[in-house]
């Protein structure tokens, strides 16, 4: 069954609108994460010091993974797989990083 739609162009023109003001919301949400280099590039902290160490050693666990039940969804988006990237809400990020940075894991 198809639907005979009349649109008026002003109709047409406020769709558009809307339609562009939420892509534009959706790119503003997502220009908020960034990568780990950034972060470590903001921060002056190691990738050590966020990801940890494998040594098996020396491990270390990284303040990431210390921390991923406060972090992840808010602050840290996690990679889905073991090669994968960190998305991180770099603004937030450097404010907690402030606020945790003297703490050594």
């Amino acid at each position: 069954m198809l639907l005979n739609l009349e649109l008026t162009d002003a109709q047409i023109h406020q769709i558009a609108l809307a339609v562009k003001a939420d892509m534009h919301e959706s790119n503003a949400v997502n220009a908020k994460f960034t990568t780990l280099a950034e972060l470590m590039r903001a921060t002056g902290k190691s990738r050590e010091w966020f990801v940890g160490r494998a040594d098996p050693w020396h491990p270390r666990e990284g303040i990431l993974n210390h921390y991923r039940n406060e972090l992840e969804g808010t602050l840290v988006n996690y990679p889905s797989t073991p090669r994968g990237r960190y998305g991180i809400n770099l603004s937030r990020m450097i404010d907690w990083v402030a606020e945790h940075g003297m703490e050594d894991y």
